[in-house]
Protein backbone atom coordinates (compact mmCIF):
# COMPACT_ATOMS: atom_id res chain seq x y z
CA UNK A 1 0.00 0.00 0.00
CA UNK A 2 1.34 3.44 -0.89
CA UNK A 3 2.05 5.77 2.00
CA UNK A 4 0.05 8.58 0.42
CA UNK A 5 -3.15 6.52 0.68
CA UNK A 6 -3.03 5.98 4.43
CA UNK A 7 -5.39 7.93 6.65
CA UNK A 8 -2.51 9.12 8.80
CA UNK A 9 -0.60 10.57 5.86
CA UNK A 10 -3.77 12.22 4.58
CA UNK A 11 -4.28 13.73 8.02
CA UNK A 12 -0.65 14.83 8.09
CA UNK A 13 -0.98 16.54 4.70
CA UNK A 14 -4.14 18.35 5.82
CA UNK A 15 -2.49 19.30 9.12
CA UNK A 16 0.57 20.71 7.37
CA UNK A 17 -1.60 22.66 4.92
CA UNK A 18 -3.65 24.05 7.80
CA UNK A 19 -0.60 25.05 9.79
CA UNK A 20 1.05 26.67 6.81
CA UNK A 21 -2.00 28.87 6.33
CA UNK A 22 -2.01 30.20 9.90
CA UNK A 23 1.56 30.20 11.10
CA UNK A 24 3.83 33.21 11.06
CA UNK A 25 6.60 31.74 8.96
CA UNK A 26 5.14 29.56 6.27
CA UNK A 27 7.52 30.20 3.38
CA UNK A 28 11.20 29.42 3.90
CA UNK A 29 13.13 32.65 4.18
CA UNK A 30 10.07 34.88 3.73
CA UNK A 31 8.50 35.71 7.09
CA UNK A 32 4.99 37.06 6.86
CA UNK A 33 2.54 38.18 9.49
CA UNK A 34 -0.55 36.77 7.89
CA UNK A 35 -2.22 35.18 10.88
CA UNK A 36 -5.39 36.96 11.92
CA UNK A 37 -4.35 36.37 15.51
CA UNK A 38 -1.50 38.93 15.29
CA UNK A 39 -2.56 41.52 12.73
CA UNK A 40 -2.97 44.92 14.32
CA UNK A 41 -1.59 43.79 17.69
CA UNK A 42 1.13 45.54 19.64
CA UNK A 43 1.99 42.38 21.60
CA UNK A 44 2.79 38.89 20.39
CA UNK A 45 3.31 35.51 22.04
CA UNK A 46 6.00 33.23 20.62
CA UNK A 47 5.72 29.47 21.06
CA UNK A 48 7.69 26.57 19.64
CA UNK A 49 5.10 24.15 18.37
CA UNK A 50 1.74 23.86 16.65
CA UNK A 51 -0.18 22.52 19.65
CA UNK A 52 0.99 25.40 21.84
CA UNK A 53 0.09 27.80 19.03
CA UNK A 54 -3.40 26.40 18.60
CA UNK A 55 -4.10 26.45 22.34
CA UNK A 56 -3.02 30.06 22.84
CA UNK A 57 -4.83 31.13 19.68
CA UNK A 58 -7.98 29.41 20.97
CA UNK A 59 -7.54 31.17 24.33
CA UNK A 60 -7.44 34.54 22.55
CA UNK A 61 -3.73 35.39 22.58
CA UNK A 62 -1.99 36.88 19.51
CA UNK A 63 0.41 34.02 18.87
CA UNK A 64 3.02 32.86 16.39
CA UNK A 65 4.93 29.58 16.31
CA UNK A 66 8.51 29.08 15.24
CA UNK A 67 8.00 25.35 14.60
CA UNK A 68 11.18 24.63 16.51
CA UNK A 69 13.26 26.10 19.29
CA UNK A 70 15.26 28.42 17.03
CA UNK A 71 14.08 31.93 16.25
CA UNK A 72 15.79 32.67 12.96
CA UNK A 73 17.21 36.12 12.21
CA UNK A 74 14.55 36.92 9.62
CA UNK A 75 11.85 35.99 12.16
CA UNK A 76 13.42 38.29 14.73
CA UNK A 77 13.49 41.13 12.21
CA UNK A 78 9.79 40.63 11.50
CA UNK A 79 8.92 40.45 15.20
CA UNK A 80 10.66 43.77 15.91
CA UNK A 81 7.39 45.46 14.90
CA UNK A 82 5.81 44.44 18.23
CA UNK A 83 6.21 46.64 21.30
CA UNK A 84 5.99 43.67 23.68
CA UNK A 85 7.10 40.10 22.98
CA UNK A 86 6.05 37.24 25.25
CA UNK A 87 8.08 34.08 24.95
CA UNK A 88 6.48 30.86 26.15
CA UNK A 89 9.38 28.41 25.89
CA UNK A 90 9.36 24.72 26.65
CA UNK A 91 10.93 23.82 29.97
CA UNK A 92 13.95 22.04 28.53
CA UNK A 93 17.45 22.88 27.29
CA UNK A 94 16.16 23.98 23.89
CA UNK A 95 13.64 26.30 25.54
CA UNK A 96 16.38 27.85 27.68
CA UNK A 97 18.51 28.43 24.58
CA UNK A 98 15.51 29.99 22.83
CA UNK A 99 15.07 32.33 25.81
CA UNK A 100 18.73 33.39 25.68
CA UNK A 101 18.49 34.21 21.97
CA UNK A 102 15.24 36.14 22.43
CA UNK A 103 16.64 38.08 25.39
CA UNK A 104 19.47 39.35 23.19
CA UNK A 105 17.13 40.07 20.27
CA UNK A 106 14.28 41.80 22.10
CA UNK A 107 15.92 43.18 25.25
CA UNK A 108 13.53 44.92 27.65
CA UNK A 109 10.54 44.25 25.39
CA UNK A 110 10.77 40.52 26.14
CA UNK A 111 8.61 38.95 28.81
CA UNK A 112 8.90 35.26 29.59
CA UNK A 113 5.88 33.19 30.53
CA UNK A 114 6.89 29.91 32.14
CA UNK A 115 4.52 27.05 32.79
CA UNK A 116 4.89 25.47 36.26
CA UNK A 117 8.11 23.48 36.71
CA UNK A 118 6.43 20.07 36.64
CA UNK A 119 5.09 20.77 33.14
CA UNK A 120 6.91 20.97 29.82
CA UNK A 121 4.73 23.29 27.75
CA UNK A 122 1.29 24.78 27.08
CA UNK A 123 0.02 21.39 25.94
CA UNK A 124 0.85 19.94 29.35
CA UNK A 125 -0.80 22.91 31.04
CA UNK A 126 -4.00 22.35 29.06
CA UNK A 127 -3.99 18.62 29.75
CA UNK A 128 -2.92 18.42 33.38
CA UNK A 129 -4.10 21.59 35.13
CA UNK A 130 -7.61 22.48 36.17
CA UNK A 131 -8.73 25.78 34.58
CA UNK A 132 -5.67 26.14 32.28
CA UNK A 133 -6.95 29.37 30.67
CA UNK A 134 -7.19 31.06 34.07
CA UNK A 135 -3.79 29.71 35.14
CA UNK A 136 -2.16 30.93 31.93
CA UNK A 137 -3.74 34.38 32.34
CA UNK A 138 -2.20 34.54 35.84
CA UNK A 139 1.20 33.55 34.45
CA UNK A 140 0.95 36.30 31.83
CA UNK A 141 -0.02 38.81 34.51
CA UNK A 142 3.05 37.84 36.53
CA UNK A 143 5.25 38.24 33.45
CA UNK A 144 4.01 41.78 32.74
Amino acid sequence: MAVCNTPSSTFAAIWIAFLSSIMLFHEPGVPKLESNSVQGCSEVFIVEGPIDYLLLWQWGYPTVATLGSRVKREYIETLQAFSRVYLVPHRDDAGRQMWRECKVAFGNRLRTVLVPEELKDIGDLAEKVAAPVRVFAQLVGEAR
